[in-house]
């Protein structure tokens, strides 16, 4: 879906951009170094969950998007904010069109596994 992010924004010269170094080298800076792929991205805040964001209104997402794409001429993971909201939320909605995409249906499925776990609380008295 690389092509649908690129139609929207047009160059990535139009956005903002940080360098990013990702513990995973295994599978995600690989993937992104072999690949010509763009990942999407976003933060997520402390005791929030993944299935937990992807309820999340397309206003609400604009601020956390960004997309990640390996730099093969400084050799890094290169990580993308549009600059103009409306374009990440305009990539949101298309993602998310129909209240569905083929990755939150998988990611559903692999969260309904997933426990939320509580932890308890101790008074001193």
């Amino acid at each position: 879906e690389r092509k649908l992010v690129e139609n929207i924004i047009g160059t990535f010269k139009k956005c903002y951009y940080f360098y990013v170094h990702i513990q995973d080298s295994q599978y995600l800076h690989i993937e992104l170094e072999d690949s010509k792929k763009t990942l999407l991205a976003f933060f997520i805040e402390k005791n929030e969950l993944v299935r937990d964001i992807l309820k999340k209104s397309a206003t609400e997402m604009a601020n956390r998007l960004m997309f990640l794409k390996y730099d093969h001429r400084i050799g890094v993971i290169v990580a993308y904010v549009p600059k103009e909201i409306e374009k990440s939320i305009q990539i949101w909605k298309k993602f998310t069109k129909d209240g569905k995409t083929p990755i939150m249906s998988m990611h559903e499925k692999l969260f309904k596994k997933i426990k939320r776990t509580e932890k308890s609380k101790k008074t001193v008295e």
